[in-house]
């Protein structure tokens, strides 16, 4: 115990709150990538428009990616024009 008398404690590391805010984003996609992808599931292929997606909440970002959970909006079944 005598070794610590006369020494200050350590505060340690203090980080301000703006270091931990992410900048907001827009939800527009840049114009240089395509539109639509082609999907499968099992047997079914399905054509996927950007247009068509809702974003959600976004699970995670890299320096050139970011990762959104997102919502199909449903399309009118052509039949039903």
């Amino acid at each position: 115990l005598s070794c610590f008398i006369g020494k200050k404690r350590n505060p340690g590391l203090k980080i301000p709150k703006e270091a931990f805010e992410q900048p907001q984003t827009s939800s527009t996609p840049p114009r240089d990538l395509d539109s639509k992808a082609c999907i499968s599931i099992g047997e079914e292929n399905f054509e996927v428009k950007a247009d068509d997606l809702e974003p959600i909440s976004e699970l995670g970002r890299a320096s050139v990616l970011s990762v959104f959970v997102v919502w199909t909006r449903p399309r009118p079944h052509p039949a039903h024009f």
